[in-house]
């Protein structure tokens, strides 16, 4: 019996044995897995790393041999012109610039500001010639003093100086002195005809009275006279006369265009 047990007992630690050492198989074998599937991950992420440089320094070596067939390919169809080199072609493929071409732009460069100056002088000219036109078109416009503007310019002055009056002298188409020189004001300056007004008429306050005495030596029609060019639109006429009640004289009359027609604008009488 005691032989049977102590039989027993060995095959039972035998059994236990080998129980541990496949447990201990089986869990040396479950560590060992992550550790493989850890190192061959990063194994493949390195060499992956390793070949992606290895991959884009491919495709550039491609790309600079795409240029070159290219190159190659225009230098074989193009026809050089005298004095053109293939480097210069091979630079204009190759987005280069050479130094012919920076020669070029500098040539350039200095060649702008002549251009601005001629622009200028362009400018000028033209300028002055539209400025020359319009003074030929000025000129143009402005018509010539006729004797018959003189002699109409000059009747209406002295047909305004000598007015309608009753039997005391009273003016009977104008009242008050502005009246009478807002109607010389059309056809000459008022700084004029000022000092006729104030000779021959003085405001009361039943109106406008004159004075009864002979009229300013004046514009003889019938005679001679000079005319004097002093601008494109200003004239003067010198007229010598004889007469028994102012006796020999001289009357100068300035007529000026003021842009729409002749007026006077200047008087002056030498005895």
């Amino acid at each position: 019996m005691k032989h049977k047990l102590k039989r027993n007992s060995k095959w039972m630690l035998c059994v236990l044995s080998v129980g541990v050492i496949l447990l201990l198989l089986v869990l040396s074998n479950y560590n060992t897995v992550p550790v493989q599937a850890k190192n061959h991950q990063q194994l493949t992420s390195t060499f992956g790393s390793v070949a992606k440089p290895q991959q884009e320094f491919s495709s550039k070596i491609e790309s600079l041999e795409t240029k070159l067939d290219v190159v190659n390919s225009t230098i074989d169809d193009v026809k050089t012109e005298p004095g053109e080199s293939v480097a210069t072609i091979d630079n204009e493929n190759l987005g280069v610039q050479g130094p012919d071409s920076v020669i070029s732009n500098e040539e350039t460069e200095q060649q702008e500001p002549n251009l601005t100056v001629a622009d200028e002088e362009t400018e000028k000219k033209e300028t002055a010639s539209t400025v020359e036109k319009e003074e030929t078109e000025k000129q143009e416009a402005i018509p010539e003093l006729t004797h018959q503007n003189i002699v109409e310019l000059t009747d209406r002055f002295m047909n305004t100086l000598v007015q309608p009056i009753d039997d005391n002298y009273r003016v009977l188409n104008y009242t008050t002195i502005d009246e009478l020189m807002d109607a010389f004001s059309v056809f000459i300056d008022r700084d004029v005809v000022a000092e006729y007004v104030n000779f021959y008429f003085h405001e009361e306050a039943d109106g406008l009275y004159i004075l009864p005495t002979e009229t300013p030596p004046w514009f003889e029609e019938a005679n001679d006279y000079e005319v004097e060019q002093v601008s494109e639109n200003k004239t003067v006429i010198n007229q010598y006369n004889e007469s028994g009640l102012h006796g020999n004289y001289t009357v100068s009359i300035e007529f000026t265009f003021d842009g729409t027609a002749w007026r006077i604008t200047g008087i002056n009488h030498q005895y």
